[in-house]
């Protein structure tokens, strides 16, 4: 996960902050799963992009896709299509 502004937040304690040369921050962790780190990068927003696992980030995605659908067709129709 990387992002433009340092994360001060200790999100779980296997987590690893290194600084790198263009001012962004890589987060590392060592997780059994990816939900809690979906909802995270989310939560973040523009600033923060998952980098791995590989899967991460479609799940990411996907989540974003089916939130625009929620608020593009309300939300009855988004859960119907989904």
């Amino acid at each position: 996960m990387t992002a433009s502004t340092p994360l001060v937040r200790q999100w779980h304690r296997t987590q690893q902050l290194a600084i790198q040369p263009d001012g962004s921050v890589l987060a590392e962790f060592h997780l059994d799963g990816t939900e809690d780190v979906k909802r995270g990068v989310l939560s973040f927003g523009r600033p923060v992009e998952a980098v791995e696992p590989g899967g991460l980030g479609g799940g990411i995605a996907s989540e974003i896709v089916f939130m625009k659908g929620v608020y593009h067709r309300g939300p009855l129709e988004a859960v119907r299509t989904a």
